[in-house]
């Protein structure tokens, strides 16, 4: 008995002995961002709106984002339930070629997609129409080394003119 205290009073000695504190880089803003800017946040049916995906590096260095697939961001348009409506099968086919996106120091790459109020971003969308309502603008990048979302955007979709 007096082995089995001393033998875990040697073990309590030796864990706390070999605790150590990880250094931990504080970052005080994300490394890249992710924002979307659209022309116009209520839409007429068969009107074009421009949806901007902005990648912004933060860092004073380049930042080097790795893609398994050529997918390097992904737009979404989701209804108020959440559900993802654009593209209409829920998730972009992306074929297997490795991509990178290489971010100039504090520069941005900005992206652009044109919605109608369909089902594609491709204008003229021969695709039916949603119905008029609130649909939620969303992107991610999801990258092999870092993945970031944007805070959605709403879109008023309207059959006629404010």
């Amino acid at each position: 008995m007096r082995i089995a205290r001393m033998a875990a009073l040697v073990a309590g000695v030796a864990a706390i002995a070999c605790t150590q504190s990880p250094v931990v880089p504080i970052i005080e803003a994300p490394p890249v961002e992710l924002n979307i800017k659209v022309s116009d946040s209520v839409l007429v049916f068969g009107k074009v709106d421009t949806i901007r995906v902005i990648i912004k590096n933060t860092l004073a260095v380049v930042a080097r984002l790795s893609f398994s697939t050529q997918c390097q961001e992904r737009v979404f348009i989701r209804n108020p339930s959440s559900k993802i409506l654009l593209p209409a099968t829920g998730t972009h086919v992306c074929g297997p070629v490795v991509s990178q996106l290489n971010l100039p120091a504090k520069d941005s790459v900005v992206r652009t997609y044109f919605w109608t109020g369909g089902q594609n971003f491709l204008p003229p969308d021969p695709v039916a129409k949603l119905p008029a309502g609130r649909y939620f603008v969303s992107a991610t990048v999801q990258a092999t080394n870092y993945s970031v979302s944007a805070f959605p955007v709403v879109i008023r979709l309207t059959a006629t003119s404010r």
